[in-house]
């Protein structure tokens, strides 16, 4: 599925969606309603508007549980541009959870190039390397991940996990990272945003 350009009129160049399956996905994302002012829009516009709106819907779909829904919205994305850091991350979480790790590491180490210091992106890679056995390369993607927002709360529960997989690591650098981990967060998770 594609979207393809056709001539531009005199007013601007402007997009026709030519599958079916794309059309269905237009519609589930902008409702009927709507349809018809979303599908002939200049390409600019569909850059900074459509691009977000696929990975918003995607990432909501995500946390609602309904991979099928998000991967549909994701592949969206990463076909019309796919250099976004943000689509492959969040493609790359999506196969993570489905277990695909080598296409889940893959997606997350593109992103990681365009994003090199997010700690979203390292704590990603770290739960992949994690996954995988690779503990001393995740334990380093978790350290990375809180020096550029220490204290975050998931790369931190992350190490928290990790640590307890590492042979050698002493009961009392256990003990530190719990006592920091409490300074930080105490003893709740955080407001879910």
């Amino acid at each position: 599925n594609r979207i393809l350009l056709r001539k531009a009129p005199p007013e601007g160049p402007f997009l026709r969606l030519e599958f079916p399956m794309l059309r269905t996905l237009f519609h589930t994302l902008l409702g009927k309603t709507q349809w018809k002012r979303h599908v002939v829009r200049p390409v600019h516009q569909f850059d900074e508007l459509m691009l977000s709106d696929l990975l918003n819907g995607g990432a909501e779909d995500h946390r609602a549980g309904l991979l099928e829904s998000a991967e549909l919205k994701y592949r969206a994305a990463l076909e019309h541009n796919p250099d976004d850091a943000a689509a492959m991350h969040l493609m790359g979480t999506l196969l993570l959870q489905r277990r695909d790790y080598d296409g889940a590491e893959t997606l997350v180490r593109e992103s990681l190039v365009r994003l090199p210091d997010s700690p979203h992106v390292l704590n990603s890679l770290g739960t992949v390397l994690s996954a995988t056995g690779r503990h001393s390369e995740a334990r380093q993607c978790l350290d990375r991940a809180l020096q550029h927002a220490p204290g975050e709360y998931k790369p931190f529960a992350n190490l928290l996990f990790l640590m307890n997989l590492i042979p050698g690591v002493s009961r009392s650098e256990l003990f530190d990272l719990h006592r920091k981990w409490a300074g930080l967060h105490g003893t709740r998770p955080p407001e879910q945003h």
